[in-house]
């Protein structure tokens, strides 16, 4: 019985030494599959931050240009996209390499022009995904505010939306393709 045992055992030696079964490999492929999907997650999460981040600091970026270009001025009287574009003031990576033109973190279009009565301005960031959309509109700007307009759904206020009546605002109006549009008057 003894000499059964031990070619039993070099049998099972020698199977192990031929590699791994089908559930082993199953196993592994299952297990690198649940990796691979965090880490793509992760990667998503961290870049729709990236954006967010970058699309603040442009509208602060443009907040600050507008107000040093026309802090002399009774008002905004010719201020344009035009007016900006060659300000130090507008990082370049706003502005589209062959056009020229002000774009967003998620390449939408950016406009800036000033109101009928010249004394407010309004900047509008068009081509926002939805998931971003929220966060971005219930941004504080600080007391140059006047009202905000998301998909076309003004609220006169100097204060941000909440994040409930940003995603509402997000949702409600926004284009086919999961886009939105957020307008704000400054002064």
């Amino acid at each position: 019985m003894g000499w059964y045992m031990v070619k039993c055992k070099k049998l099972f030696r020698k199977r192990r030494e031929q590699g791994l079964t089908l559930i082993e490999a199953s196993m592994v492929l299952a297990l690198s599959a649940v990796v691979v999907a965090g880490v793509m997650l992760y990667y998503q999460s961290a870049s729709d931050n990236n954006r967010l981040q970058s699309a603040l600091g442009e509208l602060g970026s443009i907040q600050t240009a507008v107000q040093t270009l026309y802090a002399g001025q009774s008002d905004y009287t010719n201020l344009s996209n035009v007016v900006l574009k060659g300000n130090s003031s507008i990082p370049p990576s706003m502005q589209d390499a062959t056009t020229g033109d002000l774009k967003n973190p998620w390449n939408g279009a950016v406009t800036v022009a000033v109101d009928a009565v010249k004394t407010n301005y309004d900047v509008t960031f068009e081509g926002i995904p939805v998931g971003a959309c929220a966060a971005f509109a219930s941004q504080q700007l600080g007391s140059q505010m006047v009202s905000i307009s998301v998909n076309g759904a003004t609220t006169p206020s100097t204060t941000p939306l909440s994040p409930s009546d940003a995603q509402t605002a997000c949702n409600t109006g926004a284009a086919a393709n999961g886009l939105a549009k957020i307008e704000w008057v400054l002064k």
